[in-house]
């Protein structure tokens, strides 16, 4: 029934799509709108549908962006995904009855503590405050907002979540960047000092401050709530620089990165250090990445900013930058190569 209700969506969307043809009873072609194929040959064609294990993919041989179904038509038609969620929805509900939900074995356990954030999101913010004036600057799309909250006082909310180490804290208003784990629990926080100026130098000044709960020893992925654990999953630094692409989690600290969470560990992935050929840390992280078959994105050498939040503020769109990703992403032998060159630049 899952194959009959992705096909029936596919033939729905076909219409959007670019030389859309069926090739076989599950394989369908077209160019690819996450991308657009070819600028220079509009004949080519190099977008799948493909089946596997009864449900249907997309995948890019130009742009090498990986999606489920339903992550493909939340971009490319998303009037029409409602409606194969809502189908996808029901056809579940029809064919699996409730299921005693499995323990939680991504981090412990134990059983988790449910916290309140119990603070202003920056949505809720007045345009004149500075938390919200400083979102705007570093112009985090406004659907990511309600990830985002401030408090007046970092040290004391911290106290919540762990008293021993918030004591150590001043009293400072601060950006709360909460970490959740795939089910929703406060597993702990980023505070980020509130700095606006339009002067992207003055940004290294601003400074993190990490905390967690103390019965919390794994280490913390950040956006493992919101990413959809099917399509491919893109690992960035920083949290603020995961929130303009799509299925994007974040590590706390480079290290993390040899650290995954069980729920995403066997799922395709492409590492995405910041732009930093000089910096021995992130070439450090980047080889042995490579050296555990991990595949990794090496910024071109026409990129002149760092990160991807500063890319967007040099006037790049999300979708022009996650191009760019998947176009400079490889593994193995070729992966090494490009690192190899990319730090001389």
């Amino acid at each position: 029934m899952t194959i009959f209700i992705d096909k029936k969506f596919i033939n729905l969307m076909s219409g959007q799509l670019e030389r859309f043809s069926w090739k076989k009873d599950n394989l369908a072609n077209c160019r690819c709108p996450i991308c657009g194929d070819s600028t220079k040959n509009k004949v080519k064609a190099r977008g799948f549908f493909f089946e596997k294990k009864g449900e249907f993919f997309f995948k890019c041989h130009n742009c090498s962006v990986g999606l489920n179904l339903y992550n493909f038509m939340s971009q490319v038609s998303p009037s029409l995904c409602k409606e194969y969620s809502l189908e996808k929805f029901k056809e579940k509900n029809l064919s699996n009855p409730p299921k005693k939900e499995k323990k939680d074995m991504l981090f412990s356990n134990k059983p988790k503590k449910k916290y309140n954030i119990e603070l202003p999101m920056v949505a809720e913010l007045p345009p004149n405050h500075a938390c919200r004036q400083f979102v705007e600057l570093r112009q985090i799309p406004k659907a990511m907002w309600k990830h985002l909250y401030y408090a007046e006082n970092f040290a004391d909310w911290a106290k919540r979540i762990n008293p021993e180490t918030a004591e150590a804290l001043d009293a400072e208003s601060r950006l709360v960047i909460p970490i959740l784990d795939h089910k929703g629990h406060l597993v702990g926080a980023q505070g980020r000092i509130i700095k606006v100026s339009t002067d992207r130098n003055a940004r290294k000044s601003v400074r993190y401050i990490t905390i967690k709960p103390k019965e919390e020893e794994h280490k913390s992925w950040y956006g493992l709530d919101r990413v959809n654990a099917l399509g491919t999953i893109y690992v960035v630094e920083g949290p603020l620089d995961s929130l303009f692409i799509p299925n994007c989690v974040a590590t706390i600290g480079m290290s993390d990165a040899f650290n995954i969470p069980k729920y995403i560990k066997d799922r395709p992935m492409i590492f995405v250090m910041d732009n930093e050929p000089r910096n021995v840390q992130v070439i450090h992280t980047m080889e042995r990445l490579v050296k555990e078959n991990k595949k990794v994105c090496v910024w071109p050498e026409s990129m002149k900013y760092k990160d991807i939040n500063d890319m967007i503020m040099g006037g790049m769109d999300a979708k022009e930058i996650l191009n760019i990703i998947n176009s400079n992403s490889a593994s193995g032998l070729e992966a090494q190569i490009r690192i190899n060159k990319w730090k001389k630049m």
